[in-house]
């Protein structure tokens, strides 16, 4: 008996899984778009986080996923960057609830 592949991805399944990423990152332009044009554009740091977001969430489903089964260094890199993803949003949201974080 031999062992198949963990991951198998298939048309289909990769439709699912980056396209509703697709809809949300046109959505949140649409509606950045709109804001901008009434004078209420987000921060360019709030736009940047949320786009790294999506590219980690992209990274993360298609380009370590076959590397990651077979190398275990790349599976490492999967963590170290939802590690560092995870490290900024805590110390964002410490930053707005301790006026002693907000220097940084």
């Amino acid at each position: 008996m031999t062992a198949g592949p963990f991951a198998v991805s298939t048309l289909l399944e990769a439709v699912l899984q980056l396209g509703p990423l697709a809809v949300i990152g046109a959505l949140y332009a649409r509606r950045v778009h709109t804001l901008a044009a009434a004078g209420h554009a987000p921060a360019a740091w709030r736009r940047a986080s949320f786009y790294g977001g999506l590219a980690m969430i992209l990274a993360a489903l298609t380009g370590l996923d076959t590397l990651s089964q077979e190398l275990l260094y790349a599976h490492m890199v999967e963590h170290l960057l939802l590690g560092a993803v995870d490290r900024a949003g805590r110390h964002r949201a410490r930053a707005r609830s301790d006026p002693a974080h907000r220097a940084v």
